[in-house]
């Protein structure tokens, strides 16, 4: 009878231990509800391979995306240079072609320029290209100048002390039209 008893017991604790267990799957997601004791616990089993998959799938999708707009800004600064370039070559042409007197209007223009504030990144860009192209040019001229005067006092040297106005004009047009012509010393 005892055996009996504990059989029916044992049967008993099986089917309500089993009655209080209920799952259902959804997709990748177990839900239970109920207990069978410490070793199991109430919270849904998670699909961790098919969440570390999906965080590393969005984590190379943000680093391309991230490539992308790196290469997006360096065309956009790319084409803006080549804007910039080919904006400011007739400005350069124009400074080259300019007389001095108007080399040196158009540096107290750009001397006196202020930018204001709806564009003063640009402004001042510009600003600071039209100084260093008027000031480039200037000191070419001024060394182109000074070559071209160095020549002259050289070829002027080269020559005899001119015994009139109209030898010494001569020798001054004659090293004028070519100064690295150097004669030999006559007389």
């Amino acid at each position: 009878m005892k055996s009996l008893l504990v059989g029916v017991f044992l049967i008993a604790l099986c089917s309500v231990a089993h009655a209080q267990v209920t799952c259902q799957t959804n997709g990748n997601t177990t839900n239970c509800n109920g207990s069978l004791g410490s070793a199991i616990s109430p919270e849904p089993v998670q699909d961790w391979a098919g969440m570390q998959a999906r965080a590393n799938l969005q984590n190379q999708q943000a680093a391309l995306a991230q490539r992308q707009a790196q290469l997006a800004r360096a065309q956009a600064e790319a084409i803006r240079q080549q804007t910039a370039v080919a904006t400011r070559q007739p400005f350069l042409d124009e400074v080259a072609a300019a007389s001095d007197d108007e080399l040196r209007a158009a540096a107290a223009h750009w001397s006196s320029v202020k930018c204001g504030w709806l564009a003063p990144a640009s402004c001042q860009d510009n600003v600071s290209f039209a100084e260093q192209a008027i000031n480039a040019e200037t000191q070419r001229r001024q060394e182109q100048q000074s070559d071209w005067y160095y020549s002259y006092r050289r070829c002027l040297s080269r020559f005899a002390t001119p015994q009139s106005s109209d030898e010494a004009s001569m020798i001054s047009d004659q090293c004028k039209r070519d100064p690295s012509t150097f004669p030999p010393k006559s007389r």
